[in-house]
């Protein structure tokens, strides 16, 4: 892993870790370095994550939203969209209070799959700040906490589509 970091009033890019502290570079420098390089790099893969099922899901999400506004609020609806509700039910086979019911558990599904996430990138970030800076294994330590996090949004991807596509 390459890392930038600052040393004797310097900015210095695209360093190994091993090149660095060849060169002088007091260790507690380079574990920074390391800890910014790991910490970004966590940060881009849940962004990504996001990205790709804010992109691939943005109809249905949108959806959601709507029917989330309509279960809050049903004086929202406007008389076209209740009688769009009253089919809905009705093809469900339930009332529309049953309907607007539905919508609500869905709502939490979404804000339980954005917590979830969250959740995933704060204990990455917070194993990459917890290092020692001495630790002599810290560059391997940063790389697989980088890889954990990796597979950590696979599986978040896989589950929350699944979450997402699973109803409406």
């Amino acid at each position: 892993m390459n890392i930038s970091f600052m040393h004797a009033g310097l900015i210095h890019n695209d360093f190994t870790p091993a090149k660095a502290l060849e060169a002088g570079v007091p260790v507690n420098v380079v574990a920074a370095g390391l800890k910014q390089t790991a910490t970004l790099a966590v940060i881009a893969i849940f962004n990504q994550l996001r990205i790709k099922l804010s992109s691939e899901n943005a109809a249905k999400i949108a959806e959601w939203n709507v029917k989330q506004k309509i279960a809050a609020d049903e004086a929202l609806a406007t008389p076209n969209m209740l009688a769009s509700l009253d089919a809905m039910a009705t093809a469900r086979g339930m009332d529309r209070a049953g309907l607007l019911a539905v919508f609500t558990a869905k709502a939490v599904v979404l804000e339980e799959i954005v917590l979830h996430i969250a959740a995933l990138e704060d204990v990455r970030k917070a194993e990459i700040a917890a290092l020692a800076d001495s630790d002599p294994a810290i560059e391997a330590a940063v790389t697989q906490i980088v890889a954990d996090a990796s597979d950590d949004a696979e599986a978040a991807y896989a589950a929350a589509n699944a979450q997402i596509n699973g109803g409406s």
